[in-house]
Parts: C-alpha cells; sequence; structure tokens
C-alpha cells in the first residue's frame, strides 16, 4: 500500500467522499453523476470545481462561543497597510482565483495551471473566510497603529493568521475534494487528484499539532509557545504577503532540515508589510522547532538590510499565493518577470502534479545553490544587485 497510496485508493480505507464508509462499500465502481465540457481544458475545469464553495466553518477553539455566519475578512488588517501598497488609484494586485485559470505546457511536459494576479480595488483584496462573526475580533488589535515587536499578543496574532489561513485552506481543499469524489468518483480518481488528496491529508495531519499550541495560547491569553525574529528595514516594501510554509535554504544556501525521513514538515509563520518609512518582516516557529530555525533567525538579525532583502526575493515568491502587490512594483517588473513570478507563486497553489513538484524542486535547489555561491563566492557578492524577480525594485 505504500508505495502505492499517492496515487490509488485502497477499498478498506474511508471512502474519500466523507461518508465515514468504507471506500469499497461506498463510491468504488460507481460512475461520474456530473459530466465535463470536453471542449475545455480538464485541468482548468477540475480547478473551477475544487474552487466552487464548500460550507465553512469557524476555526476558532472557542467553538462553543461562535455566533453569526463564517465571513470574509482581510487577512492583512492594517488599513494603512493597504493605503501605502494601494497609492491614488485604491488598487494593488493579487491572485484572482474567480477567473477561469491559465493552462500553460512547457514542450511536452505536463500543462500547468496557473492563477493569474490582477488588480483589484482593495476592498476586493485577498479575503479568507475561517472565523464566525464574533471570532472575526480575534484579530482587532493587528493595524491599530505602528507594529510593537514586543507585544506577544501582536506578534501571537501575526504568526496566528498565517498558520489559522494555511489551516482553513487545507481543510476547504479537503471539503471540496470530498464533495466532487461523491459527485464525480470516476474523475477524481485520477492520479494527480489522488496525489493531492493525500497531500491534503499529510498536511492536516501535520497542522493539528500545532493548532493544539495554538488554541491552548490563544485560550489562556498568554500568546506564547512561538519563536519568533522580528526585522525591520528602511522603507515601505511594495508587497505585503503571509505565508505558513518551510523555507528550504538559510542566507548563506544551507540546507535546513525541516522535515525528518518519513516525519512531519516543520514551518515558520511568515508575515511581511510596510508601514509609513519602514517594513517589517516576522518569522514564528513553535518554540521547539528552534533547534531547525535558530540558525536563519540569528542569520536574519545580523546580516546588512541588503543581503536580507536578496534573500526575501529569492524566497518569498515561492510562497506568494496571498501576496498582495503595489502597482507601483507590477509596473517596473517585465512581462517575463511577471510570467517567472505567477509560474513561482502557483507551484504550492492550484492542482498538484508530478511535474510542478519537480519544478519547485528545480527552483529551491537554485535557489539554494545562488545564496551559497553569493555567500561562499571568492569575491564578495553585491546583494544590492537583485534577482530576477526583485520585490524591492522600487
Amino acid at each position: 500500500m505504500k508505495l502505492f497510496e499517492n496515487y490509488w485508493i485502497s477499498r478498506n480505507e474511508p471512502c474519500p467522499c466523507g461518508s465515514g464508509r468504507k471506500y469499497g462499500m461506498c463510491c468504488k465502481g460507481k460512475d461520474n453523476q456530473a459530466s465535463l465540457d470536453m471542449d475545455r481544458s480538464l485541468d482548468g475545469q477540475l480547478l473551477e470545481l475544487l474552487r466552487r464553495p464548500v460550507t465553512r466553518v469557524c476555526i476558532h477553539p472557542d467553538q462553543a462561543g461562535c455566533k453569526g455566519m463564517v465571513r470574509n475578512s482581510r487577512p492583512l488588517q492594517a488599513e494603512g497597510v493597504m493605503e501605502l501598497l494601494a497609492g491614488a488609484d485604491k488598487q494593488v494586485y493579487v491572485m484572482d482565483r474567480d477567473v477561469e485559470p491559465r493552462v500553460i505546457r512547457f514542450e511536452d511536459d505536463e500543462p500547468i495551471v496557473l492563477t493569474d494576479f490582477v488588480k483589484v480595488p482593495v476592498k476586493n483584496a485577498v479575503t479568507e473566510a475561517f472565523f464566525c462573526e464574533r471570532h472575526a475580533s480575534t484579530f482587532s488589535l493587528l493595524g491599530k497603529g505602528r507594529f510593537d515587536p514586543e507585544s506577544r499578543e501582536e506578534v501571537f496574532l501575526y504568526a496566528y493568521r498565517a498558520f489559522a489561513t494555511e489551516y482553513a485552506k487545507q481543510l476547504t481543499v479537503l471539503r471540496s475534494f470530498q464533495r466532487n469524489f461523491k459527485q464525480r468518483p470516476f474523475l477524481f480518481r485520477l492520479p494527480r487528484l489522488i496525489t493531492l488528496y493525500r497531500a491534503t491529508q499529510k498536511a492536516i495531519g501535520e497542522l493539528e499539532p500545532v493548532k493544539a499550541v495554538f488554541d491552548q495560547e490563544l485560550l489562556k491569553k498568554t500568546y506564547g509557545g512561538l519563536a519568533t525574529c522580528a526585522v525591520s528595514l528602511e522603507g515601505s516594501m511594495a508587497f505585503a504577503v503571509y505565508a505558513y510554509r518551510p523555507p528550504d535554504y538559510d542566507m548563506d544556501g544551507a540546507k535546513i532540515l525541516h522535515t525528518a525521513k518519513n516525519g512531519p514538515a516543520r514551518r515558520l509563520s511568515i508575515t511581511a508589510f510596510p508601514e509609513k518609512g519602514r517594513s517589517w518582516v516576522l518569522l514564528s516557529c513553535l518554540e521547539e522547532d528552534l533547534e531547525v530555525y535558530g540558525e536563519l533567525f540569528r542569520q536574519l538579525a545580523s546580516a546588512p538590510p541588503e543581503k536580507v532583502r536578496f534573500y526575501l526575493s529569492r524566497i518569498l515568491p515561492l510562497y506568494a499565493e496571498n501576496m498582495v502587490i503595489s502597482p507601483r512594483l507590477w509596473k517596473v517588473w517585465s512581462e517575463e518577470t511577471r510570467l517567472a513570478f505567477t509560474i513561482y507563486a502557483n507551484f504550492k497553489a492550484n492542482l498538484k502534479s508530478n511535474f510542478k513538484e519537480w519544478m519547485f524542486d528545480h527552483y529551491s535547489e537554485d535557489i539554494g545553490r545562488s545564496l551559497w555561491e553569493a555567500a561562499h563566492g571568492k569575491k564578495p557578492f553585491d546583494y544590492s544587485k537583485g534577482p530576477i524577480v526583485d520585490l524591492f525594485a522600487v
């Protein structure tokens, strides 16, 4: 089973439709209840099916206190942040999940489904739904005045928001897969979709113990359990982003051993945002994971600003599905740079595939190699010259 479990469903495991019955006694052998348009891209239609709204549930630990509907809210609460990014026309660039995705091919390789970045009004920028109306106020502290790195609560809430968004996303993907498997069991037995199902199961399993830590600290209002590196940079960056991912390399190109063999990936909450005249980059991990990320934290705390900017420009495009970009940055990027950035941002979004995983690993290795050569080359490296996708080009 272990060798092939990423590509097929065992008749004795719980059915992927979520019924609770064994697959062999439930959806095995059933035909699709709905058909697809044979004149359109299969990958594009699959992505649309997975994006269709599902019933949302509040993920706040105080379930007894839930009140009202699960509603959309801005992951980047601070109005000042959005105003800095938007400029005079009050618009920003975000990944648009409401339009039909683009499918591109690289010669004979698998097609890649791309969700493009488009210009939208600030009020429509990056909304997620994972808290009820009462618990949406959990993040009300964020954005009230300038960020205080000494505030345990504020630092905790930024880390929790990055985690909660990823956790809610994985739950949504799982519920969407269950609904679609029930309607189209034959179609959703495709190996690439089973791979998505397995990856989602694995991610939720890895995130549950982390959620227990966040839940406990949130309910007790102690806001601990985390180790955080807060880096301040001069000038207002032209983007903002949050993610809960495990970066593969540190600033000098050394491999970060965040995943033991057959073990869970130990991740970082990553948040970056501008203020007037300054920008902040926050990286938080569980205290027990400081042994994994301690060296990276030390590097970030002591590195010159140009090296920090270079590192962020190399790493963050891989985790940019929730990034908000200022039009002034998008404008200075060439068409080639915009396409490269969009491809990088889509590696860990949308449908999983062996080709996308290979491309992600290839690009990640390229990042590590370039960081290593910059840090250990015979001649001093000029970090002020940003990479092709330079997040600090303006």
